[in-house]
């Protein structure tokens, strides 16, 4: 007489691989991908693999998870980043066996979501060398060689600030870019060599751009007139 058998089975659902399908993993913006799909290898030895979930979590706590879909062992998730804040996430794989053997040990994709751009705070204008400044307006009559220096503070909350750039516009449709070479922690410093332009009324803009090109153009604080050139005499 042998008409029992049975199957003991103490061991959760083994998740050998996790993945996500956006090829920077770790810092991007919605104007790159708007929706992340996630992959995950998961099988059991003894019975078999009855449900899979992703906890996607923040660290603010408002966690949730993402329903899968199931491809033989391959449990795929549909993340459309439009519906969650910025910020950095983790994402773990909750995996469960027939008979309820839970695993929540995989957690090995993160990415930071970020569409802010950077924030440019304070701007200020210096001179060396001008025989007249009164911090707006600036003459360089005595020397053409006089220097105007800009600072701008400029931070990013998710990410970090690639590179900033001081725009020249005077009104006639052209503008000066130029590239801040000095980093002094959060402030962005330039040396303009005042005889590169000519002489007028300047409005100076900032271009900020994060490491996921995010751009911020809207910091415009700062104006200066240069004039080099006497006062006409027309008649005497």
């Amino acid at each position: 007489l042998q008409n029992v058998s049975f199957r003991l089975d103490r061991v959760p659902p083994n998740v050998t691989a996790f993945g996500m399908n956006h090829t920077n993993a770790s810092n991007f913006s919605t104007r790159l991908v708007s929706k992340l799909l996630f992959d995950a290898q998961v099988n059991d030895t003894t019975t078999r693999t009855k449900s899979v979930s992703y906890l996607v979590n923040n660290g603010n706590g408002t966690a949730f998870n993402l329903t899968t879909t199931q491809n033989g062992s391959t449990w795929s998730a549909e993340l459309n980043v439009l519906q969650i804040q910025d910020g950095f996430y983790t994402i773990t794989v909750l995996a469960n066996d027939t008979v309820d053997n839970y695993n929540s040990t995989t957690s090995n994709v993160s990415f930071r979501l970020d569409r802010g751009v950077p924030s440019a705070t304070v701007m200020t204008i210096n001179a060396t060398d001008a025989s007249t400044s009164n911090g707006t307006n600036f003459s360089t009559v005595s020397n053409l060689g006089s220097r105007l220096l800009f600072s701008a503070y400029v931070n990013d909350t998710n990410t970090s600030v690639k590179n900033v750039v001081f725009g020249f516009s005077n009104g006639n449709g052209t503008e000066t870019n130029v590239s801040s070479v000095t980093k002094n922690t959060s402030t962005w410093t330039i040396e303009l060599v005042a005889s590169t332009l000519s002489d007028g009324l300047y409005n100076v803009i900032v271009y900020a751009n994060d490491s996921v090109d995010n751009l911020n153009n809207s910091l415009q604080n700062v104006s200066f007139r240069l004039d080099r050139v006497p006062p006409n005499v027309t008649a005497f």
